[in-house]
């Protein structure tokens, strides 16, 4: 709940700490699964956090939305299929609400990268 708290925007006018809660939750996502039981990242904390995440791309600091892009591109490239699934449903509807933003984690997520059978046609080196 203090989270919560400590991203919006109305009540946390200070931008570095929305940010450094974002981090935070990065870092925390970055270590689930290391630490045991305690530290496992279920599909519905995913979820939680991509709809948190996801609310932050509208954030007026551009740091803080950078912070929630980063949140949402490691939750798209985890390992776990079912917390990739959860992701993608939950930014899919960013697809019409926000196309900039999910241009740019299609782009960065392993749904963006080009498949190495395809024919790639290489560009020519210039002088």
């Amino acid at each position: 709940d203090s989270f919560l708290s400590s991203l919006d925007e109305k009540k946390e006018k200070n931008a570095l700490v929305r940010k450094s809660v974002l981090e935070f939750l990065h870092r925390c996502v970055v270590s689930s699964g290391t630490d045991g039981n305690s530290g496992s990242l279920t599909s519905q904390h995913a979820q939680d956090l991509c709809k948190i995440a996801c609310d932050k791309l509208k954030d007026s600091d551009a740091s803080t939305r950078q912070a929630a892009t980063d949140v949402l591109i490691l939750l798209l490239n985890s390992k776990d299929k079912v917390i990739v699934s959860t992701a993608e449903k939950i930014t899919s509807s960013l697809q019409s609400s926000n196309p900039r933003a999910f241009k740019t984690l299609v782009l960065a997520t392993k749904r963006g990268k080009p498949d190495a059978s395809k024919n790639q046609v290489s560009r020519p080196r210039t002088a």
